[in-house]
């Protein structure tokens, strides 16, 4: 998971003004996975105070990118945001940094994206905003919506993280299906069949009451696998029994 993020994702810095902020950024960062930083036209050097507050993320300081034409450099990726606190009605495509990190970015996980911030005293220019395909925004309170740059560079970093541990945490846990239901259902009754359980017939039938209370479960395809392999072992063993009773 790492690896896809780090590898896949740039965080661009369109003209910062400190260089403790850019330090910051890239411990924002490094605490979540990320590691390609580039810096469009910078105000300030990467001096003493962005590796001091950097705090163990040294390298991607070191290895920023410095560019100077913010245009030509975007033309390496595929997929393109930035992120504002505007809102108004001329812009379009606006999306929340949750909608983006868990529905719009992993369309693109085979591809590069760069997600831009702009400048602390004055964010994005419009010139930068026509490169996007999606404005970002992080829903902030009305009375006080300023955020330090390095502040909403973590909470981007921070949704694109955790949409991705959700994905790695899912993987496998998705809702069984009509067919994994009804291989479990024909194991079931070739089990009930083995070892002669006492059924009622018809509608209530013992089956038909187990396989309504395992449809108002919402079985995952591991559960319903896992419930597969021990009714056919219970299957396997039931056979053996019988045939040492009947030689």
């Amino acid at each position: 998971m790492d690896k896809i993020i780090s590898d896949h994702i740039t965080i661009v810095l369109v003209n910062p003004k400190t260089s403790a902020n850019i330090g910051s950024v890239a411990r924002a960062m490094n605490c979540m996975g990320l590691r390609n930083l580039a810096v469009v036209s910078p105000r300030c050097q990467i001096d003493r105070d962005a590796f001091s507050l950097a705090v163990g993320s040294d390298e991607i300081l070191q290895s920023a990118l410095i560019i100077d034409d913010l245009k030509s450099f975007l033309k390496n990726f595929s997929f393109i945001v930035g992120t504002t606190k505007k809102m108004g009605k001329r812009r379009l495509n606006f999306i929340t940094a949750s909608e983006f990190a868990s529905k719009h970015l992993p369309l693109h996980l085979q591809s590069k994206t760069a997600i831009l911030f702009g400048a602390e005293d004055y964010g994005l220019s419009m010139e930068s905003v026509k490169l996007c395909q999606h404005l970002v925004y992080i829903p902030v309170s009305n009375k006080f919506g300023s955020l330090n740059l390095s502040q909403a560079v973590m909470i981007i970093c921070y949704e694109i993280r955790k949409a991705f541990e959700r994905k790695v945490f899912l993987q496998g846990r998705e809702e069984a299906d009509s067919d994994d239901m009804e291989r479990l259902s024909r194991m079931i009754d070739e089990t009930f069949e083995i070892v002669a359980y006492p059924e009622a017939f018809g509608a209530f039938s013992y089956s038909s009451h187990l396989k309504e209370i395992l449809s108002r479960a919402r079985l995952k395809k591991f559960e319903v696998h896992m419930l597969f392999g021990m009714a056919r072992h219970a299957k396997y063993l039931s056979s053996l029994a019988f045939k040492k009773d009947n030689p």
